[in-house]
């Protein structure tokens, strides 16, 4: 089994590398990324720590992988970064703009 290591995420890459990662890309399930993928190559918990499951299990009193699992704002994938093998998690996050009329 090879190693995976963390190399970047999207604010420490570049648009054309993520660009090319993501027009590469098949999609997987959550649930064969981190019961498969990342377990198998023994990152499962250092996923968990970086995207803050670890922290919302231990606060909610679930499982973090089962939060993972069931969380429908990521999606996982399987695909190509600078000409290596590589998985990636994309998280949709609502970002809210608040405007006001005073200026």
């Amino acid at each position: 089994m090879d190693k995976l290591v963390f190399l970047t995420d999207c604010v420490g890459s570049t648009e054309s590398r993520i660009t090319e990662m993501v027009d590469l890309e098949t999609e997987i399930s959550a649930h064969s990324f981190i019961y498969n993928v990342a377990k198998e190559r023994s990152i499962d918990d250092d996923v968990l720590e970086r995207l803050g499951y670890a922290t919302w299990g231990k606060n909610c009193g679930r499982s973090p992988k089962r939060l993972f699992v069931d969380d429908f704002g990521i999606s996982c994938h399987r695909s190509w970064y600078l000409g290596y093998p590589a998985y990636y998690v994309c998280i949709f996050r609502p970002i809210m703009n608040t405007y006001s009329g005073r200026t």
